[in-house]
């Protein structure tokens, strides 16, 4: 019986040294491979979703955003965390920001929700600071100064700063940026900026401009600029893309007040002396 085993095994091929050297290279060829695969496709994922990253990035920041309550009044007749006490003589600036109250003063911005609540306190250096605030947007600015920044409730977006002194801003429903400077070389200029920080217009006047209103898909603005015609002052209304150099169309009259409203464009004009008139017209696209 041990000679027949013997002989069995002697009939069984015996693999070669070269031959097992090759199969475990294949197999960690396979193994390096089937990491490779993995780790490319979780590089794409996250490149995906960085290109992507404003349109989730905001509402995951929400979500996660700390509410940090202070109980400010202790009478039995307060509703929430109100009455809210602000000593000092610091001048506020307050608006609505999504349904809550933003509270400017010269060194801090608050952000307070509808209960009284404090979710967010960040403070500034702006000498002489402006609060303007559209959808779920707030520009910061510094009037005559050179800086400016975007922020949500959840946290600041960018800052800038420029090189000319700010003669007012504006900013958009979905996070554009409109800055207005002086300039050694023109009238102003207007810079416009997106939710990146990256500067996608820039236009140098001749005359000075007085507002500024965003067309409701972004994609231009109406201006109102002060000039002298006959003696006396005239505006003139401007309205440009930001994809083009010159203006769409341009018409003169003496306006206070430039709103937007849909497709529709609101002007607040002096008729005569005493009288005031409102021009409402659609706009043309």
């Amino acid at each position: 019986m041990n000679t027949q085993n013997q002989d069995d095994n002697e009939k069984k091929p015996q693999r070669a040294p070269k031959d097992i050297y090759a199969m475990r290279k294949r197999k960690k060829r396979r193994k390096v491979l089937r990491q490779g695969i993995w780790l490319l496709l979780l590089a794409v994922t996250i490149l995906v979703l960085y290109q992507r990253r404003d349109s989730w990035l905001p509402t995951l920041e929400t979500i996660g955003l700390r509410h940090q309550n202070h109980r400010q009044g202790t009478d039995e007749e307060t509703n929430g965390n109100f009455p809210i006490y602000i000593f000092g003589d610091n001048d506020y600036q307050m608006a609505e920001l999504s349904g809550r109250l933003l509270v400017l003063s010269d060194s801090y911005l608050y952000v307070y929700e509808t209960d009284g609540s404090l979710t967010a306190s960040r403070q500034h250096t702006y000498g002489n600071a402006m609060m303007q605030t559209a959808g779920d947007y707030v520009l910061l600015y510094e009037s005559g100064g050179t800086h400016f920044r975007l922020e949500t409730a959840a946290k600041m977006r960018f800052e800038k700063t420029l090189s000319d002194p700010i003669v007012f801003a504006r900013v958009s429903p979905n996070g554009l940026a409109a800055v207005v400077t002086g300039s050694d070389t023109c009238a102003c200029k207007l810079l416009v900026y997106n939710l990146k920080g990256q500067q996608i217009y820039e236009r140098s006047c001749v005359e000075r401009l007085t507002e500024f209103a965003f067309l409701p898909d972004d994609s231009g603005c109406c201006t109102a600029s002060v000039q002298a015609a006959g003696g006396g002052l005239q505006s003139v209304i401007h309205y440009c893309s930001f994809t083009e150099k010159e203006d769409i169309w341009n018409k003169m009259v003496l306006i206070f007040s430039l709103q937007r409203f849909s497709d529709w464009c609101v002007h607040f004009f002096h008729v005569h002396d005493d009288w005031f008139g409102i021009m409402v017209e659609r706009m043309k696209y």
